[in-house]
C-alpha cells in the first residue's frame, strides 16, 4: 500500500468502526424494571427533542402521562411522554401504526390514558379501512402495541380504566373531534372482546366505581350522572350541579362515597353516592381530577388547564383534601424554553396512595436518537480530517528528509 494513501485509509477505519459501533448499540433495546414503590419528584422532566422512544426503550412501569405541545406549528407538534415510576426515566409514545399526532385538519390530537397499574397506555383510534376501528394498547414494559379490531363504531376514544387495569370503557366516536361522544363499550383486556353498555345512549364521560362493578356516565349536556352496572345498563341517576360535568375517569373516589365533577376546571364538586350522605363543600379554583391519595385527599390538574398559579413555564398538579379544602403541590411539568403546552395528563391511580414524594431524581431520556448519534460521528470525523492531513504531510516531509544524506543535511560538513 501506498504510504500516501495510509492515514487516509486509517482515517476511513475509523469513521467505519464508529458508525457501526453506534449502529450496534443503537440495535440494543434498554429495559427497566418496575419500582417496588413509585417516587413522585417535586418537578416532572420536561420536553426535549432527545427523549428516545418507549417502542425501543420501555420503562418497566409508567407513573405519569401527558402531551407536550399542541400544533400544527413546526416544533410545536405534539408529543405524548410517559413518565416512568421512579419520576425521572421519560419515554416518548411512538406506536407504530399508531400516532398520536393530529392528522390534518383533526380538531384535537387523538385522546391516550394511562391504566391504573402503569403498565397500559390506551390510543384512541379512528376507523379502519376495513369498516370497523382499533382498540390501541401498549404495553409500557415491552414497548409493544397490540391493535384489537371492534366492528360498529367510528372510531374509539377511551374515557376510563377498571381499577384492576382488566377493562378499558370507550365510545364509539371520531377520535380525533372536539368533544367526541357516543355509544358506550366496555373492552375486556383478557378476552380481547368489546361488549356495549346496554341503554346507554350517547355518552360523553364515564368513570368506573372502585370496585368495578359500576359505571358512573354523563350524556353530552346532562345535569344528572346514571350509575349502571355495565351488564345490564340498569341502575340509578344522581343530580349535578347545573353546567357541571364528570371530572374524568378517576372521577369516583376510592372509598366509593365520592364522585367528582367540574365547572369548565373553575371548580370541583363532589356528589354524595349514598342517600342521605352531605356532600363536602366545593373547591374553587382547580381542574379536572387525575386520582385519589385516600377517600378525602384528591389529585387534580391545576384550574387553568396548563398554567397554574401565574407562574410561567410550570404545569402544576395539586392535591387538596375534601373535607379541609386545603391544596399543596403534588408535583409539576416545566413546559420549556419553547412554552410547551401540557395537556391530556393521566395517572396510573394505583400506584398513588403508596407514592414517595422525593425533592427530586436523576433523569433519563435513554439514548440519543439515532440520526444524531451517526451525524455526531461523522461529524468528528470529519473534523478530524485536517489533522489527518497535518499528519500525512508530516509523515511525507519526514520521508523526503529522510532521503537525502546526512552529509547534505549538515552544512558543517560542506
Amino acid at each position: 500500500m501506498s504510504s500516501r494513501r495510509l492515514p487516509l485509509v486509517v482515517a476511513f477505519c475509523v469513521l467505519l468502526v464508529g458508525v457501526a459501533t453506534v449502529l450496534a448499540f443503537a440495535a440494543l433495546p434498554s429495559h427497566r424494571r418496575a419500582a417496588a414503590r413509585a417516587t413522585v419528584p417535586q418537578e416532572l422532566p420536561g420536553p426535549s427533542r432527545m427523549t428516545a422512544a418507549l417502542a425501543t426503550n420501555p420503562v418497566g412501569r409508567a407513573l405519569v402521562l401527558y402531551r407536550q405541545g399542541t400544533g400544527p406549528m413546526v416544533g410545536d407538534l405534539p408529543r405524548t411522554v410517559v413518565v416512568g415510576d421512579d419520576g425521572g426515566t421519560v419515554r416518548r409514545l411512538t406506536t407504530g401504526t399508531v400516532t398520536t399526532r393530529p392528522p390534518a385538519r383533526a380538531a384535537r390530537p387523538v385522546p391516550v390514558s394511562l391504566s391504573p397499574d402503569g403498565r397500559t397506555v390506551a390510543v384512541g383510534t379512528r376507523r379502519t379501512t376495513t369498516g370497523g376501528s382499533e382498540v390501541a394498547l401498549v404495553d409500557v414494559g415491552t414497548g409493544q402495541t397490540r391493535e384489537h379490531v371492534v366492528p360498529g363504531a367510528p372510531g374509539v376514544v377511551p374515557l376510563a380504566w377498571s381499577p384492576d387495569s382488566r377493562r378499558l370503557a370507550y365510545v364509539g366516536a371520531d377520535a380525533t373531534t372536539a368533544d367526541p361522544a357516543g355509544p358506550l363499550f366496555v373492552f375486556d383486556v383478557g378476552t380481547r372482546r368489546a361488549t356495549a353498555v346496554p341503554g346507554a345512549g350517547d355518552v360523553a364521560a364515564a368513570a368506573f366505581s372502585p370496585d368495578g362493578s359500576r359505571l358512573a356516565l354523563q350524556a353530552p349536556g346532562a345535569d344528572v350522572l346514571r350509575v349502571v352496572d355495565p351488564a345490564t345498563g340498569a341502575g340509578d341517576d344522581l343530580p349535578v350541579p347545573a353546567g357541571e360535568t364528570l371530572s374524568g375517569g378517576a372521577a369516583w373516589s376510592p372509598d366509593g362515597q365520592l364522585i367528582a365533577v367540574s365547572d369548565a376546571g373553575r371548580r370541583l364538586d363532589f356528589v354524595p353516592t349514598a342517600p342521605g350522605r352531605s356532600a363536602p363543600p366545593p373547591v374553587t379554583g382547580r381542574g379536572d381530577v387525575l386520582g385519589w391519595l385516600s377517600g378525602d385527599v384528591v389529585v387534580h390538574e391545576a384550574a387553568t388547564g396548563g398554567v397554574s398559579g401565574g407562574e410561567p413555564g410550570l404545569v402544576r398538579v395539586e392535591r387538596t383534601d375534601v373535607r379541609t379544602s386545603a391544596s399543596s403541590s403534588f408535583f409539576a411539568v416545566p413546559t420549556g424554553a419553547g412554552g410547551y403546552a401540557v395537556s391530556d395528563l393521566s395517572l396510573a391511580t394505583a400506584l398513588l396512595p403508596r407514592a414517595v414524594p422525593v425533592a427530586s431524581v436523576d433523569v433519563d431520556r435513554g439514548p440519543w436518537p439515532l440520526p444524531l448519534r451517526i451525524t455526531l460521528v461523522v461529524g468528528a470525523a470529519l473534523l478530524s480530517l485536517p489533522a489527518t492531513v497535518g499528519l500525512r504531510r508530516r509523515h511525507e516531509e519526514f520521508q523526503r528528509l529522510s532521503a537525502v544524506p546526512e552529509w547534505a543535511r549538515d552544512p558543517s560538513r560542506g
